[in-house]
């Protein structure tokens, strides 16, 4: 178990790094109701595109196809960030923070937890976790 000046300190960051994700999201593409926190409730829609996935106008040029693209990719990752500092931060509600994912009780260091305090997997299994992927 961490000290609570160590949590104090952590969820500070935790929240900071949430406000400032959360207002990336909605600049790049708002937010589908200001009252909602959910990472699904961030909607990135193309030019020309309505809500109801009616047909994109014919003069849409190539560049705002590209850029709607690039815009996805940007969503994907900083989506995939405040999914991960939600977590850490109701990890810390439930006094389960530092828990590894895949360990099952197993810890993450507190060095770890200080230079990335949303890490959801220790050292070992990040490890493994990349290893696998760059076998496949």
């Amino acid at each position: 178990m961490f000290d609570k000046d160590f949590l104090k300190k952590q969820k500070g960051r935790l929240l900071e790094e949430k406000r400032f994700l959360e207002r990336r999201l909605e600049e790049i593409g708002g937010k589908k109701d200001k009252h909602v926190k959910n990472v699904e409730d961030f909607d990135v829609s193309p030019p020309g595109l309505s809500k109801e996935n009616e047909p994109i106008e014919d003069d849409l040029e190539a560049q705002e196809v590209e850029t709607y693209s690039n815009s996805l990719a940007v969503e994907d990752v900083l989506e995939k960030k405040l999914d991960d500092v939600n977590v850490a931060l109701k990890r810390m509600e439930d006094s389960k923070y530092g828990e590894c994912d895949n360990c099952k009780g197993g810890r993450i260091p507190k060095e770890r937890l200080e230079a990335l305090p949303a890490a959801r997997v220790c050292l070992d299994c990040e490890g493994h976790q990349k290893g696998k992927a760059s076998e496949k």
